[in-house]
């Protein structure tokens, strides 16, 4: 199998751009081989105008779908009101920015020179990304077998016509590539979305979440899973009352923020009302964290956390990512030893400080919905405080 996309396979680091190619190697050649292909990718494959072009076409042709999905475009917005549009790649590849993009690319190579100005800046963009300082390498296999794979790997990477000693070049660790970085930090927003092709309602509402190593992640962690699980507070009261399919909480340690979800929502104004009920339910006393349920909550996130690295490869690709957060070889088993410490008055402080400011007019939301919904959840929202919907 192989793949090209902007950001590291099976992350969330959307602040780079990855090629990769996975081959059995049974016997041993298979590794160059792959090696081959990439090499073909970076350097031996050649531009035209009519391949840009009939790239870029299809590009936009599937463009009309995505932004009739009420997922994609809640998403969209949601990133266009938590990252910085001029730095932030999740922003610049959605959909809504390359519709306009795609556009006026093909304008352009209508025009006499429009075409080879667009093929030249396309190899400028290669050649840039193909530098050898520039590059991450990551391999993950049975080695033992393979001559010399640090010389292989060097000589296929190394770009036509350069000299031996230039390959031969040191890269550099490339850090601060996490969302966090390109974050807008602007909080208090509400977008409102009409779309006519859908029937029900997606929402995303963001609040500052915590990082990696902060003190109350794994607290936050079980307090999100205890009130998140099966049969638990928000399935009964949220899905289990009618009021939407689903609905989430989820922490990016690699933006640092927090998001409530709601997926093919029916009552956006009622679930959002009965989820900060559950919260200030917990909040005031009326409502107590079982210890039974606290230590059911562990249990399955240890079993979450252990089954995402349950294979070598996924291992390997988890700790590989994981340097371009700052995170270390041991991190998984460093945070498996704080959930198992977190107690009942943990899990309520990451309630109080950190899942209850979700509701709060500061957080930022971001709603798809049914064209006939957007006058009754705009009206909503500006009640509970929000000022610029």
């Amino acid at each position: 199998s192989y793949s090209a996309r902007g950001g590291l396979p099976g992350s969330s680091v959307q602040q780079m751009v990855s090629f990769s190619v996975q081959v059995e190697n049974a016997n041993a050649k298979h590794f160059a081989i792959a090696l081959k292909w990439i090499r073909r990718v970076l350097y031996l494959t050649d531009l035209s105008t009519e391949a840009v072009k009939i790239a870029a076409q299809r590009l936009l042709s599937e463009i009309p779908p995505q932004i009739r999905s009420g997922p994609t475009i809640c998403r969209a917005v949601s990133h266009e009101l938590n990252f910085d549009a001029t730095e932030s790649n999740q922003i610049l590849m959605n959909v809504l920015h390359q519709w306009a993009f795609l556009e006026e690319l093909l304008k352009r190579m209508e025009e006499e020179s429009g075409g080879n100005e667009v093929v030249e800046e396309l190899e400028k963009i290669r050649n840039e990304l193909s530098k050898q300082e520039n590059m991450q390498v990551f391999v993950a296999g049975n080695l033992k077998n393979i001559d010399d794979p640090m010389k292989t790997l060097s000589e296929s990477l190394c770009p036509p016509g350069a000299a031996p000693d230039a390959c031969e070049t040191r890269g550099r660790l490339i850090k601060d590539v996490s969302s966090y970085t390109v974050r807008s930090h602007k909080m208090g927003r509400a977008v409102i979305c009409s779309l006519s092709a859908i029937e029900s309602s997606f929402l995303g509402i963001t609040a500052p979440g915590v990082g990696a190593y902060d003190s109350s992640h794994a607290s936050l962690l079980v307090a999100i899973e205890y009130l998140t699980a099966l049969e638990g507070d928000f399935w009964v009261k949220l899905r289990g009352a009618g009021l939407t399919y689903g609905s989430s909480i989820q922490n990016s340690t690699e933006s640092r923020l927090l998001k409530f979800g709601l997926f093919k929502c029916t009552d956006v104004a009622g679930a959002v009302a009965a989820a900060t009920q559950i919260l200030v339910d917990y909040a005031s006393g009326e409502a107590k964290i079982s210890g039974v349920g606290l230590e059911n909550a562990k249990s399955s996130l240890a079993y979450n956390i252990i089954s995402g690295v349950s294979t070598k490869l996924s291992a390997a690709t988890d700790a590989w990512v994981g340097n371009y957060l700052g995170k270390q070889v041991d991190y998984d088993q460093w945070l498996l030893s704080k959930v198992a410490e977190v107690t009942i008055d943990d899990a309520m402080h990451s309630i109080i400080n950190y899942l209850l400011p979700i509701f709060d007019p500061k957080s930022n939301i971001a709603v798809s919905c049914p064209t006939n919904k957007v006058e009754e959840i705009s009206k909503y929202f500006t009640e509970r405080g929000w000022v610029d919907v």
